[in-house]
């Protein structure tokens, strides 16, 4: 199983700072990840390399897949459930999901989330942790959904 919050872990995301306010009192308490200083964002790919193996060989294979990635809007528009997770959906989702194909390609030794999923989900997490706690926070975001925020490349 992949051990999230781990000294020395690291991940590729596409931070969503658009969506920051709207999110941050609920992942201030729901999300632990938050308390490591990590934005608002998409991952891309998670488990990365462990901090002291990244080479500038692996900074390049970013700044590649950076550059030939086009620019792309999307919109946090419905709510989503993993058994302990609630999430935020983009919509489309197709470039994140391109993104994570790319990355895996170019590090196969770092399949996402550990290799748990066939198909992982494009989401940004706004609650990890009990399923209690999740389905509460779930219910008020279901309600009104997020169309102000949205996510930009440009």
């Amino acid at each position: 199983m992949v051990q999230r919050y781990v000294t020395g872990s690291t991940g590729i995301v596409v931070a969503v700072p658009q969506a920051e306010r709207a999110v941050v009192d609920v992942r201030a308490r729901y999300d632990p990840a938050i308390g490591y200083g990590v934005p608002a964002h998409v991952t891309v790919l998670f488990p990365w390399l462990p901090v002291g193996s990244i080479g500038e060989a692996d900074l390049d294979g970013l700044r590649v897949m950076a550059a030939a990635t086009p620019a792309f809007d999307a919109e946090l528009v419905t709510v989503g459930r993993f058994p302990k997770v609630a999430w935020l959906a983009p919509a489309p989702s197709e470039a994140f999901a391109a993104l994570t194909r790319t990355a895996w390609t170019r590090w196969p030794q770092c399949p996402p989330y550990g290799g748990l999923f066939d198909e992982p989900v494009p989401h940004l997490t706004i609650a990890d942790g009990s399923r209690t706690r999740c389905s509460m926070r779930c219910r008020p975001w279901s309600r009104r959904g997020c169309r102000s925020c949205s996510a930009s490349t440009h």
